[in-house]
């Protein structure tokens, strides 16, 4: 399956990374895109994927600066730009 790396960051640019997905998940292909059903993804109209970690790299070492939210059970933290 090939590959495609794709470049990232933060709103403010402060966190950047690069993501390696399959080609597959282009809109022609099999693979899994999810669709949030939360106000700020349905008005803009974002789509997600879920990398494995190996496949995420942050650039500088910028992953240093990101914080931690956690909800409910609280074994789950979301990873955020502070």
């Amino acid at each position: 399956m090939a590959l495609t790396e794709y470049s990232g960051n933060c709103h403010c640019g402060l966190i950047r990374y690069t993501c390696t997905l399959p080609d597959a998940l282009a809109p022609q292909g099999t693979g899994k895109i999810n669709r949030c059903n939360c106000s700020i993804c349905t008005k803009n109209g974002y789509f997600l994927v879920y990398p494995k970690r190996s496949d995420v790299h942050f650039i500088d070492n910028s992953d240093k600066h990101l914080r931690s939210y956690v909800m409910g059970k609280k074994n789950k933290p979301h990873r955020f730009c502070p």
